[in-house]
């Protein structure tokens, strides 16, 4: 374990034409409904959409049901940018950026049992401050760099029970002042930091947390690594070729688990 400033929390990060596939068999194409919504409107997402969704609407909730598909290959699946928007996934989503950007503050995830989404940049990108997001049991969330990403957002809540997974980049990322609980089924996953935090953030972990750069042949990786203030409470197995958890000043650590 080694305390020490990591090389990305100077400044809590610094970031900040659609194919149509016409099927001549099976069900009719399903367009998420409606396409235009108003405050509080619920949108269904049915069937197959080529297209994706996206709105700026308040306080919307978008159900995507189980077996439905929603697809962009030329953005993100779903985004949405108004305050306290709500996604529900059930489905499968699929974004050639992002499978979800979602940018309105107070706002909420759902990837349900069985629910898959991917990105091929982030899984989620998460840019409202004070979003929750939940990853039951048997779900995946998967980018082809972050599985969520919440780099520009703080106060952000994310509760997993499934599978987070960073193909290339780290398997979580957040700014300053996030919560992080990772429950007895949880699998986080980055293919070069598993969990990637700024300051003031508490990581509780039951599952699983693994760095995999070294492993996979190449490069430093640490399982988490963060700005000040951390806290980490771990009763599962916390694993990387590198170091298990490097961060900033003022890290307290309770470990019932393996490290």
């Amino acid at each position: 374990m080694k305390h020490s400033i990591s090389r990305h929390f100077l400044a809590c990060f610094a970031s900040a034409a659609a194919l149509v596939t016409a099927l001549s068999a099976g069900p009719a194409a399903a367009q998420c409904a409606p396409a235009t919504p108003g405050v509080g409107d619920t949108v269904t997402c049915a069937g197959f959409d080529a297209n994706g969704f996206s709105s700026s609407a308040d306080n919307i909730t978008v159900d995507v049901n189980g077996g439905a598909t929603v697809q962009n290959p030329g953005g993100d699946a779903v985004n949405v940018d108004g305050l306290a928007d709500t996604i529900d996934n059930r489905g499968f989503m699929d974004g050639d950026d992002e499978g979800i950007q979602i940018g309105g503050a107070d706002s909420f995830v759902f990837n349900r049992n069985g629910a898959t989404i991917e990105g091929g940049d982030n899984g989620v990108q998460i840019e409202g401050d004070r979003t929750e997001l939940t990853n039951f049991n048997g779900g995946r969330i998967e980018g082809g760099d972050r599985g969520i990403e919440a780099e520009d957002a703080s106060g952000v809540v994310i509760i997993n029970a499934g599978e987070i997974l960073g193909l290339s980049s780290d398997g979580i990322r957040t700014c300053d002042g996030a919560t992080i609980s990772n429950t007895v089924n949880g699998s986080i996953i980055g293919g070069d930091d598993g969990v990637q935090v700024g300051s003031n953030v508490t990581i509780t972990n039951r599952g699983s947390i693994t760095a995999t750069a070294d492993q996979m042949g190449g490069g430093s990786s640490e399982a988490i690594t963060g700005g000040d203030d951390v806290s980490l409470r771990n009763f599962g197995a916390i694993t990387a070729r590198d170091d298990v958890f490097q961060t900033g000043l003022n890290a307290d650590v309770v470990n019932s688990g393996v490290l």
